[in-house]
């Protein structure tokens, strides 16, 4: 099997991403098929309870596949603005699929929920604030429960402070009045880093660029 960026596994499928190639593999490592339908794909995420995956880009698109049929579902680009690398995340239930996202500048980003059944846009969080940037989106597989990561900036829009927040997916989205544990530079840097490490699998190539 191939050094991928990222290799994950559903307990039957194993997908792994390379940048330019989505591979897919039964569990045994046996090449089933090979894909080359987005550009810059090194992370992605397989939907609970279902052998669908979403692959997203770095260039802003993303892919949704059906690995019991091998197939492709569906394809859509939300912003070729810079680098499109923040987190992304299912609901426990399969729902929804969570995407923090930039469209306009990458200054500035916003958390996009998906409807799975049909992948239209369900509800926006977040958007227009210039005091709260978002990187991280998980949620507790047992428990349900959400929560962000990211940092706030000071008047001058330069980094100020890390933060952890309980995200409420039906609740406030002003972040002036979110409740939420500080971060300290170490502390967020650690977590950002360890995310993305976990994101992939835990995969060596991954550690190999991860500070």
């Amino acid at each position: 099997m191939r050094n991928h960026w990222s290799l994950l596994s559903n307990g039957t499928y194993q997908v792994g991403l390379s940048g330019a190639s989505i591979w897919m593999y039964d569990q045994q490592g046996n090449q089933l098929a090979r894909f080359q339908d987005i550009r810059y794909a090194y992370d992605g995420a397989f939907q609970p309870g279902s052998h669908i995956f979403v692959a997203k880009s770095k260039e802003g698109t993303m892919a949704v596949y059906d690995l019991a049929k091998l197939k492709l579902l569906r394809k859509w680009t939300v912003s070729r603005v810079a680098t499109q690398d923040h987190g992304f995340a299912f609901s426990p239930d399969g729902r929804y699929f969570y995407s923090i996202e930039s469209p306009k500048t990458t200054l500035r980003n916003h958390l996009t929920r998906y409807r799975t059944e049909d992948w239209s846009v369900d509800r926006v969080y977040f958007k227009g604030t210039a005091m709260m940037f978002l990187e991280e989106i998980a949620f507790e597989p047992e428990s349900g429960q959400g929560y962000l990561m990211g940092y706030f900036r000071d008047d001058d829009g330069i980094y100020e402070e890390g933060f952890v927040a309980p995200f409420d997916p039906e609740g406030e989205t002003n972040p002036e009045q979110i409740t939420y544990a500080p971060l300290s530079k170490a502390a967020h840097d650690y977590l950002l880093w360890y995310m993305a490490w976990q994101q992939s699998g835990f995969t060596k190539k991954q550690l190999e660029w991860n500070p």
